[in-house]
């Protein structure tokens, strides 16, 4: 029993490591689906969807379901903004979540 707490700790230590992986492996995730998609862009899904079935959105579809370029959708936003600032007349609005 002496060596219970030096268990548990090692298994605290194994668990923190565990979780630190899987947090890794979300972090580098370049393809997401449409709920992470409207997530990293803090838009609803119905809205990401909305979006790709007009094509203003950078996606593809994956049999047949959306996907979508973590690299391509920072890139897109990078361009949608310079864009806006270089417009003389008012912009239109990106689209809004419902």
């Amino acid at each position: 029993m002496e060596d219970s707490p030096i268990r548990a700790i090692q298994i605290l230590k194994r668990e923190d490591r565990l979780w630190g992986r899987l947090i890794e492996a979300y972090h580098m995730n370049e393809i997401l689906t449409p709920i992470e998609a409207g997530l990293y862009l803090n838009v609803h899904a119905r809205t990401i969807y909305r979006l790709a079935k007009k094509g203003m959105v950078p996606a593809r579809k994956v049999g047949g379901h959306w996907r979508f370029s973590k690299a391509a959708l920072d890139k897109w936003l990078l361009e949608d903004s310079a864009q806006r600032q270089d417009c003389d007349k008012p912009c239109e609005p990106l689209p809004k979540a419902r």
